[in-house]
């Protein structure tokens, strides 16, 4: 847990060692010179470790005067040479400048982040090579340290030793206050040390550098009360967030895309660091092995869609998981090596970085490298879910995986996934194809043949994510844009709202019989719709005009009646019989410029195939399921599966998805989208019409309970407690079949108002978080 501390600390002495036999022959002149060269090496570098900082200047400020104050009420200064006169006094023909050697080497060795960091890695990773990479430079160091100072610097090996191992052997507890951006401001005061240590060497001025000390511990508490105080601001209803926010299915990526804003970022370069982000902390439906869709606007109100959704393998066929009966095997589709599409999202990222980000790609996606190598947190509800799914992942994996254990996860429990760091270091360095080409490629089709997968080297290597130009109308003044076919979502959504326009559904009242019956009327259609003309428009002709024709959508909703329930048999269009499912998850960012993105991506179940790359780190998705298994064939409802989104090689299956951007005058008006399957198109629905016609908050709108009608099964789905018993029996007597759920959808949205405030709503039936400055 510490070999690499005890090589560094012996570095440091063989470094002195070798300094003191030199030091021995040095004219004075020439000592003079290295005095004056380390001065002014300690300033530079001094001033290259204070920059660490993120623009938090006052506190660290704050920190060296409270420091200060500290070290000289305690004399610190003096109590530490007094201890190294002495050390000195007791050894023969010491150099005088034994306790500056001392003071100087101790303080160059131990601040920094490869300090902290060297010994982190260490101990949770078992992986040795920062610390050894410090080892090398100290020992460097300390020769020249030692050719000037003489022996005091072999006894900085001391210090360095016990804050490193201390750091080693209490990593697991230290690990998650250690942010890197913590880190940061520990490295930016110790760079200021330095500087002063390189003023004292030169002779400028004295500085008591160790009565400055303690400034790396108050540095701490200042910092983690000054992102309280941040948070706290951007949640504020008097001080909105202006220049930046972020939402999305878990802090730590929520986190990582303010941090990513914050530094100079875009909307889109948060976007991809919260997508990797979400990869590690997130894999139940965070990915890197799964696909999406990603809707945007650039400030200047220029629009369009990026299609990263998985594909069919070359060698899938219509038939793959039908018996010999023609019946559906069941499971097939959804679990196991069969059942996985081939992925898109890397390739999505990388083009959607290349095209639109600005910071360097490694910036963001390090912070992602970061957390799979040092380790994240559980929350309570992921707790759950991993102890839900071991059973499966033993059934679909033959060697032990990082997520099976033989006790149950609890909150707090801490995952650490270092293979999946090595994952996301090739995508860094190599872009698109340090996954689809190499080391990671061999492992995804190492174990897809282990499986008797289909997935080939070619179908990785072919793979291309699609620009496609979105789906966009007008609802009542507010102009939407969405995502596009092979995503049936932006479709769906449109019909619906444009459906809704011939109803008076703000006098109906929110969550009345009287506009739940409306709204579940004209979902009953739309989903006829979806499933008949929508599969992917490189396979299949999607009448796009006619479906969003309002001729058409007025003479589809002809047949509602105010007072009866339409029964879903009399509509009789497309049937798919695969349910498609609810694992996705959905991120909403907005920056200082008004960049916007909304991104919806998923892995299709929990955990998609739970198939696990181990050599990779990550789950590959099951997203073969979200074809028609079986079209053509009747059903028991008499009905005919959708032909449209029947399986074939290079295919994308249908979506839900439903990434959603709205304008308001031509100016960014609000960003919305959820995970949740069938219901994704529904929840975005209501969450429109929440604000819009319902006058919500866009936090009221998210908050309110929800209900969903899909054509088949013909059932209301409610939340619980959505409705009261009024509103129940009425749509009961309309001929309305219901049934209670626990949860629809999780929306995540952000709200631009009038005044250019961002009103951030993260779902509360999640760990969702919305974090803006």
């Amino acid at each position: 847990m510490i070999t690499g501390t005890i090589i560094n600390a012996a570095a440091i002495i063989t470094g002195g060692l070798i300094g003191v036999i030199i030091n021995k022959g040095i004219p004075v002149r020439v000592s003079n010179i290295i005095f004056q060269a380390l001065g002014l090496f300690s300033v530079f570098l001094g001033v290259s470790l204070a920059f660490k900082t993120q623009n938090n200047y006052l506190i660290i400020a704050l920190a060296l005067i409270i420091g200060g104050v500290t070290g000289e009420l305690l004399q610190l200064e003096r109590g530490t040479e007094k201890l190294s006169n002495r050390l000195r006094d007791k050894l023969k023909n010491a150099n005088p400048k034994f306790t500056e050697g001392l003071v100087i080497s101790s303080m160059l060795f131990s601040i920094g982040s490869m300090a902290i960091i060297g010994p982190l890695n260490e101990a949770l990773d078992n992986d040795m090579t920062l610390v050894l990479t410090k080892s090398m430079m100290d020992g460097v160091t300390a020769i020249a340290l030692a050719a000037a100072y003489g022996r005091g610097v072999l006894f900085s090996a001391v210090p360095v030793f016990i804050i490193q191992a201390g750091i080693g052997l209490g990593a697991k507890w230290l690990e998650p206050f250690l942010s890197d951006n913590l880190i940061n401001e520990l490295t930016a005061v110790g760079g200021v040390l330095i500087v002063g240590i390189g003023i004292t060497v030169m002779e400028i001025k004295k500085i008591k550098v160790i009565n400055l000390l303690p400034a790396m511990l108050f540095i701490i508490p200042l910092y983690l009360i000054s992102c309280a105080l941040e948070n706290n601001q951007s949640t504020s209803a008097s001080e909105l967030p202006t220049k930046g926010m972020v939402v999305s299915a878990h802090p730590v990526a929520s986190k990582i895309g303010y941090e990513i804003l914050k530094n100079g970022g875009n909307a889109f370069d948060a976007a991809v660091g919260v997508q990797f982000a979400l990869a590690v902390v997130y894999p139940r439906a965070g990915n890197i092995a799964g696909g999406g869709f990603a809707v945007f606007r650039e400030s200047d109100g220029n629009c369009g869609t990026l299609d990263f959704r998985e594909k069919a393998p070359n060698m899938a066929n219509r038939d793959m998981y039908l018996d010999d009966s023609s019946n559906v095997i069941e499971g097939l589709s959804s679990f196991g090596h069969l059942s996985v599409g081939v992925p898109g999202t890397v390739d999505g990222m990388c083009r959607l970085h290349n095209k639109l980000g600005h910071l360097s790609f490694n910036e963001v996606i390090q912070p992602a490298i970061n957390i799979a190598r040092n380790g994240f947190i559980l929350t309570e509800k992921e707790a759950k879910k991993l102890n839900a799914y071991q059973l499966a992942f033993i059934q679909a994996n033959s060697e032990k995986i990082p997520f099976i254990r033989n006790s149950p996860w609890m909150e707090g429990d801490s995952i650490f996934l270092p293979k999946l760091a090595e994952t996301l270091i090739a995508i860094r360095d190599r872009g698109r194809e340090g996954f689809y080409d190499g080391k990671v490629s061999n492992s995804i089709i190492g174990q897809i043949e282990k499986g008797k997968g289909i997935i080939t080297k070619k179908d990785l290597a072919d793979y291309k994510s699609v620009w496609r130009e979105p789906i966009t109308g007008m609802y009542k003044g507010y102009k939407v844009i969405t995502m596009s076919p092979p995503s049936s979502g932006g479709i769906a959504l449109m019909q619906l709202l444009r459906g809704t326009c011939n109803y008076d559904i703000e006098g109906m009242g929110h969550n009345t019989s009287e506009s739940i019956h409306v709204m579940t009327e004209l979902e009953r259609r739309v989903y006829a719709d979806r499933a008949t003309h929508l599969g992917d428009p490189e396979f299949v002709s999607v009448p796009i005009k006619m479906l969003l024709d309002s001729n058409y959508i007025a003479s589809r909703n002809s047949s509602i009646s105010l007072q009866n329930a339409t029964s879903s048999d009399s509509i009789r269009e497309g049937y798919v019989e695969r349910i498609e499912s609810m694992e996705t998850t959905h991120f909403s960012i907005v920056d200082k410029n008004n960049n916007a993105i909304a991104i919806t991506t998923t892995l299709n179940g929990n955990f998609g195939s739970k198939v696990f790359v181990k050599n990779g780190g990550f789950f590959l998705n099951n997203e073969m399921d979200d074809f028609s298994a079986k079209p053509n064939v009747p059903n028991q409802y008499g009905l005919v599966g959708a032909e449209a989104n029947a399986i074939e090689p290079g295919k994308r299956m249908l979506s839900s998805m439903t990434p959603t951007i709205i304008e308001k005058d031509n100016r960014l008006f609000m960003v919305v989208g959820t995970p949740g399957g069938a219901t994704i198109i529904t929840s975005v629905y209501q969450s429109i019409i929440n604000v819009i016609d319902h006058k919500m908050s866009i936090q009221e709108a998210i908050n309110a309970k929800k209900v969903h009608h899909q054509w088949q099964p013909n059932l209301i789905t409610y939340e619980e407690n959505g409705l009261d018993s009024v509103a129940i029996k009425k749509l009961t007597k309309m001929g309305h079949t219901l049934k209670s759920t626990s949860s629809i959808g999780r929306v995540d949205a952000i709200l631009v108002d009038e005044n250019n405030k961002f009103h951030g709503a993260a779902d509360p039936r999640g760990d969702d978080v919305a974090v803006g400055f």
